[in-house]
């Protein structure tokens, strides 16, 4: 079951892809990790801010 927490405007929501459902809670108390990239409004990921 994957899902993502994604930030909109400052909220962040978690949203699964294969269900369409999307929350203001976590979807699944049970998921043991959550990996995540960190982008800026441009795309960018947060290791390539820092390298540049």
């Amino acid at each position: 079951m994957p899902f993502n927490p994604v930030n909109q405007q400052g909220k962040v929501l978690w949203v699964d892809m294969q269900s369409g459902k999307v929350s203001e809670n976590p979807l699944y108390l049970h998921a043991g990790a959550v990996a995540s990239i960190v982008l800026d409004a441009n795309g960018k990921s947060y290791e390539e801010r820092l390298t540049t």
